[in-house]
């Protein structure tokens, strides 16, 4: 049964993304195992765009990274439409904001297919956003976040957010609460 559920749920995973963000999807590692239900950690994530968003870094830049996620399900979830998630906590995510001059990048994020993984939260640590500048002279702007909490509000819906981040200019500690995604 375990030989099985790996394949079944790095091919769910990657398939759901790449469906999502219209997009090239990479998953280093996966590895599932069964202890009250089916355990699941992965490294490695990357979600990459039409084009690079970050000229300052070398190589093509992924629009998200994340260098570790784990989560736990119920083993009926694994096989239910979309398949139910309840928690899955991120660490080392990476979100590079791509200029302001490459809209359509961004609008990748829209939901357009139906998902086959729905998650209730996310639980992020040791974050940060990178907001890259329209003139290829300026460097990106950083937001370190030391927490950041996503919650559904629904299928096609935008996710509740709570974050705390560290604004880059001028400096300061921001706290904030809001919607992130599609519009209703």
């Amino acid at each position: 049964m375990l030989a099985r559920a790996e394949p079944i749920l790095r091919k769910r995973v990657v398939e759901t993304l790449s469906a999502r963000f219209k997009s090239r999807v990479e998953l280093s590692e996966l590895h599932v195992w069964i202890a009250d239900g089916i355990h699941a950690e992965g490294k490695g994530l990357k979600i990459f765009g039409d084009n690079d968003p970050n000229r300052w870094e070398p190589g093509i830049q992924p629009l998200i990274a994340i260098g570790e996620f784990h989560f736990l399900t119920g083993l009926r979830n694994l096989f239910l439409q979309p398949m139910r998630i309840d928690t899955v906590f991120v660490q080392g995510f990476t979100m590079n904001v791509p200029p302001k001059n490459d809209p359509k990048e961004m609008a990748n994020f829209l939901p357009r297919v139906k998902e086959r993984i729905a998650v209730d939260k996310f639980i992020f640590s040791d974050a940060q956003i990178l907001v890259n500048a329209k003139n290829p002279n300026k460097l990106p702007l950083k937001f370190d976040i030391s927490d950041l909490r996503l919650k559904s509000t629904g299928q096609g819906r935008p996710l509740r957010f709570a974050a705390k981040l560290i604004n880059p200019r001028p400096m300061g500690n921001i706290d904030s609460r809001g919607f992130f995604g599609p519009n209703p």
